[in-house]
């Protein structure tokens, strides 16, 4: 099973979960009766191989769930096949906001939902832990930005005003949300100024008709 499978049988695996609980509505009893064990749902393949060559032979009756579900932790947080990608390149290729979201609250909590799936997908979880990684992080979120009035206005509160946020990804992500929606608002009142300034002048020409009129 490659990596990117990995991470969607872990995603599948937590929604099963979460719809297990729903259904059990918090009877602890009732989720351990009605929920299939990781091992039954796992690829045969895959933990025949894990079975035998990580785990030296252990034989798949004595493999525990939390066993199998650390060891696919370990895969999924590391870099595919340790070969570390050009994150900058990537990152700039991939990571962008969806203008085609009118909803600007949406649109930004999207933008981080991406960034993390990227990370999550290459594998690039370690690269971005501690207190170095958030900075890393929260500079590729800056630049990756678009269009280019949001990512300077970005960048220039970064400088002057709240530079706390280049290493704590909330408060970046508050100060573009801020900046986002200061760029809506502006924009749709210039696009309300350029609709109306027309019909006034044809409000305008229609007044001065009558008078000429009469």
């Amino acid at each position: 099973m490659s990596h990117s499978a990995l991470i969607q049988w872990k995603k599948a695996r937590s929604e099963y979960e979460e719809s297990v609980k729903a259904r059990s509505k918090g009877d602890a009893e009732l989720y351990r009766q009605l929920v299939e064990t990781v091992k039954s749902t796992m690829d045969e393949k895959l933990l025949t191989a894990l079975c035998m060559y990580r785990w030296r032979g252990v034989s798949r009756d004595q493999v525990t769930d939390d066993r199998i579900l650390a060891e696919i932790e370990t895969i999924v947080q590391s870099v595919k096949n340790d070969n570390l990608p050009d994150v900058d390149r990537l990152f700039g290729k991939e990571l962008r906001l969806d203008m085609t979201e009118s909803d600007v609250n949406e649109r930004v909590l999207k933008y981080f939902m991406l960034c993390n799936q990227l990370i999550e997908e290459h594998g690039l979880v370690t690269c971005f832990d501690g207190d170095h990684g958030s900075k890393e992080k929260c500079k590729l979120l800056v630049e990756s930005l678009a269009p280019a009035e949001l990512k300077q206005d970005v960048k220039n509160a970064l400088r002057f005003r709240a530079p706390a946020a280049r290493h704590d990804e909330i408060k970046l992500y508050d100060l573009i949300l801020e900046k986002a929606l200061e760029q809506d608002r502006d924009f749709r009142r210039r696009k309300r100024v350029r609709y109306n300034e027309p019909v006034g002048k044809v409000i305008e020409n229609g007044l001065r008709s009558r008078r000429m009129g009469a």
